[in-house]
């Protein structure tokens, strides 16, 4: 089986983009992105992934990158693929036109990224992060921030990185220890808001690497107030190379890359223990306002955490087509007839086929919708949505990834356990997914806490709103099994429903907070399930609708999701108003 037998899904994507995404529920409204235009950028954008990232992610895996007397050295071929899309004007697909970039709708450089994310994960983390970071000054940063900062960031000349996490706080950013302090020394060029840092950062993903002049931290550092907690954070812009009057990179920032993670998956992308400040302090600029750290943060983690959840689709997608390819090819036992038998003529072979087709297939769209999001930044309703379903997409849509990865493996049987067929390869890597970026149980908490709570369970009544209407015109369609798709997607609308009323009234007592803690996750869960239906039964209304050629294949993975997945609402449903919440809660493991 060849590793590489992987190729861009630009068909599908462009299916869901043209019939699918942005729509109401009767199918009806404008395409999320033009689809001459997308065609095009998708098809370049396959081809690059194909050539050059494909071949590079597995030499990436086995050799990695390397911490040498010289700084982080990367795989041979990373630095010349890195110009090479710097060239294609790849890092700047979405970026304001102002800044050197193309302006494209940003649910277009989703639907982008997975083919990057498909092509090599580890590579795709570099331009994901360092547009994450433009797109955080582009909101918070001072005026000549932007004017000194956006422009190399958005061709690729300079690179970002995102510093919150420390070795001893993990996800309690609360408990931050890097600190900034007023640099007494005047800023040459006069820039205001220059401090020194000191401190460590761990986990910094491409934090220092050799495929550009110049790494920009963005650092998450407690100000010169000292005020506990999250109210003492601020944001400072710390670059490896400390920029001269013309914009050329300068001397050496007091920042060193002192060690790097030995990981599971992913040993193509360097990731960093980062040390500020050894010797005298590391000179940084604040971004955005004092004490508000985490919350200009979270311009960026929010765009990370999407992203994140398009890698699990592609992970999902490379799994499938791995799969495939090897149910088709191997020869196992006789069919009924005698004749000699594929893998894929099995009965539980096909189940996993269509487990990993159709759980792809609900994710992309589902991902895709949210991304879409980001383009009516103007619309109310459209913010509430975003904030609701971004920690679904990024919860579920990476757990799922892990499984499918898994499943991918099984399919393959003992060939998928050794190296050479490259299924071992995406579980190593899509195991990182569910953790980074937020873990699926921060996620959980943001979604009770924040998205369903906070507005009392409004935002999430809208939705299911949505869902059910959804359902309703499922159900008048004529296509084979349109009728129990639109039941079973019903059902699943009303136990998620119910579910976070039974949370809402709970949560309102002081013995019930536990409780309702405990049952953040099933409830994720639960929403993940009923959005994965969602989007399969408005992929197969859209494809019976449009009269697309593969419009069987999206009806089949419908019935598929309706029959033997969204029935699992039930259950997680039972997790959230049984006695299962209260044994977590009251659960001791001194």
């Amino acid at each position: 089986m060849n590793p590489l037998a992987w190729r861009g899904p630009v068909e599908d994507i462009a299916f869901v983009l043209g019939h699918v995404v942005g729509r109401g529920p009767d199918g009806r409204g404008p395409a999320a992105a033009d689809t001459g235009l997308a065609r095009e950028v998708l098809e370049a954008a396959s081809r690059y992934a194909g050539e050059v990232l494909l071949p590079l992610d597995a030499r990436a895996d086995r050799e990695g990158a390397r911490l040498t007397t010289e700084g982080v050295r990367c795989t041979p071929g990373m630095r010349e693929a890195w110009t090479g899309f710097r060239e294609g004007g790849w890092p700047g697909l979405v970026a304001a036109e102002r800044w050197g970039g193309s302006g494209l709708p940003a649910v277009l450089g989703a639907a982008v990224d997975e083919l990057w994310c498909g092509g090599s994960l580890a590579f795709s983390l570099l331009p994901m992060l360092t547009g994450a970071l433009a797109a955080t000054l582009e909101r918070h940063g001072a005026p000549w921030q932007r004017d000194l900062y956006l422009p190399r960031l958005v061709s690729g000349e300079w690179t970002g990185a995102m510093d919150l996490t420390e070795s001893h706080a993990g996800s309690d950013l609360a408990n931050v220890r890097t600190v900034a302090l007023a640099d007494p020394d005047p800023d040459p060029r006069g820039f205001p808001g220059r401090h020194r840092l000191r401190g460590t950062k761990v986990f910094i993903t491409w934090g220092e690497h050799d495929l550009a002049d110049n790494v920009v931290h963005l650092v998450l550092a407690r100000g010169p107030e000292g005020q506990p907690g999250t109210r003492g954070l601020t944001l400072y812009l710390v670059p490896a190379r400390v920029p001269r009057a013309d914009g050329a990179v300068g001397d050496r920032n007091d920042v060193r890359c002192v060690a790097l993670e030995r990981k599971l998956g992913l040993h193509g992308s360097p990731t960093a223990t980062m040390v500020f400040g050894e010797a005298g302090g590391a000179i940084g600029w604040q971004v955005g306002d004092s004490g508000r750290g985490l919350e200009h943060m979270f311009t960026m983690m929010n765009r990370a955490r999407l992203a994140v959840g398009i890698e699990g689709v592609a992970l999902s997608e490379r799994a499938f087509q791995l799969a495939r390819a090897h149910a088709r090819q191997r020869e196992q036992g006789r069919r009924s007839d005698g004749q000699p038998a594929r893998l894929v003529d099995h009965p539980d072979v096909r189940r996993m086929l269509l487990e990993l087709r159709a759980g792809t297939g609900a994710a992309r769209a589902l991902a895709l919708e949210v991304a879409a999001l980001l383009d009516r930044a103007d619309d109310r309703q459209a913010v509430v949505r975003l904030a609701l379903l971004t920690p679904v997409v990024k919860a579920w849509c990476t757990e799922q990834a892990v499984r499918l990865a898994s499943l991918g493996i099984q399919v393959h049987g003992g060939m998928g356990y050794v190296e050479d067929t490259g299924a071992a390869r995406l579980l190593r890597d899509a195991r990182i997914t569910p953790i980074y970026e937020g873990t699926s149980g921060i996620q959980a908490l943001d979604f009770l806490l924040r998205r369903v709570q906070r507005d009392e369970g409004r935002g999430l009544g809208d939705w299911v709103r949505e869902v059910r209407e959804t359902a309703s015109h499922c159900g008048g369609m004529g296509w084979p099994g349109a009728g129990g798709c639109a039941r079973a997607l019903e059902a699943a609308a009303l136990d998620l429903d119910r579910a976070a009323d039974h949370l809402l009234r709970v949560a309102d007592t002081e013995s019930g907070r536990e409780r309702a803690l405990a049952a953040a996750s099933p409830l994720l869960e639960l929403a993940g399930t009923v959005a994965s239906g969602w989007m399969a039964v408005r992929c197969a209304a859209a494809a019976q609708g449009a009269g697309v050629a593969s419009s069987r294949r999206w009806i089949e993975d419908a019935c598929y999701v309706a029959s033997a997945r969204l029935p699992a609402t039930r259950l997680h449903l039972a997790r959230i108003t049984g006695d299962a919440c209260g044994v977590i809660a009251d659960a001791r493991f001194h």
